[in-house]
């Protein structure tokens, strides 16, 4: 995967013993001001100042664009998701407790829950449709943190 300034799109290279998953591909970039790669959505959030953003406008939902790095394999490993490259997707704070703030990605029509602390650090993510939690080794699941 690279970026082609130039055109203004993305290169996908792909090599594989199945034809399908050989070749190249160029999708061209989507309008847009903040992207984030899947993988990196909390910390891109956070150096993007969307997080404060979404903190401080209580209730509003903030748009971005992620992009899948694990595209085209991404849908092999998630259900309903990275079909395509660049997917739409909008945060927006969902609250507070016990000083860990709450926040909702709306991506492909899941949620993602991320749980950061005051300082924006992430401390827990929940993606429930895909059956995914993300949580420190001392801790058990609650349904209070969900």
């Amino acid at each position: 995967m690279r970026l082609d300034t130039k055109n203004k799109s993305m290169i996908i290279e792909l090599e594989s013993p199945e034809p399908k998953w050989k070749g190249r591909q160029s999708f061209p970039v989507p309008k847009g001001k903040h992207f984030c790669f899947f993988a990196q959505i909390p910390d891109c959030l956070y150096h993007n100042q969307m997080l404060g953003k979404a903190y401080e406008r209580k209730g509003r939902f903030f748009p971005f664009t992620v992009v899948w790095d694990g595209y085209p394999y991404i849908q092999d490993q998630y259900s309903g998701v990275g079909f395509k490259l660049y997917s739409v997707a909008r945060i927006k704070y969902e609250g507070e407790h016990k000083e860990i703030r709450k926040f909702l990605v709306e991506v492909d029509g899941q949620g993602i829950l991320y749980h950061f602390s005051k300082s924006f650090d992430l401390v827990r993510m929940f993606w429930i449709a895909q059956g995914v939690s993300i949580i420190p080794p001392s801790e058990e699941i609650t349904d209070a943190d969900q």
